[in-house]
């Protein structure tokens, strides 16, 4: 085991679609599920309430992101949180990206399986 250990999340996801202007959300919190027990060497991060919103803009997306969770790092030196948190931060905006970036011939004007309009 390292100086951090393995962290996963279980979270409660509503997506939704804005009809009018084609806007993604998805709303996100921490839920605890029997088919999700702890596992040993794991930390459970809990996400307080948080958004996601997706929204077209001209020819490019604007995503706002307000995302608060609890990732258990007590003991762990400061030097070390200040520098790989960030760059988990900016990991999933780069993923973000790359995914979007992706030419997946979606008809953006079809229903997405688990998005309520």
């Amino acid at each position: 085991m390292g100086l951090i250990s393995a962290r996963e999340a279980v979270d409660l996801c509503r997506f939704s679609t804005d009809p009018e202007d084609g806007t993604r959300s998805v709303v996100m919190v921490s839920v605890t599920h029997p088919s999700a027990p702890l596992r040993e060497g794991i930390v459970r991060v809990h996400t307080h309430p948080s958004l996601l919103v997706i929204s077209p803009s001209g020819k490019d997306t604007k995503v706002t992101s307000i995302i608060q969770a609890e990732m258990h790092l007590m003991g762990v030196p400061a030097g070390i949180t200040d520098s790989l948190v960030p760059k988990g931060i900016l990991s999933f905006f780069d993923d973000l990206r790359a995914y979007s970036s992706k030419d997946l011939k979606l008809n953006l004007n079809q229903s997405l399986t688990g998005w309520v309009p």
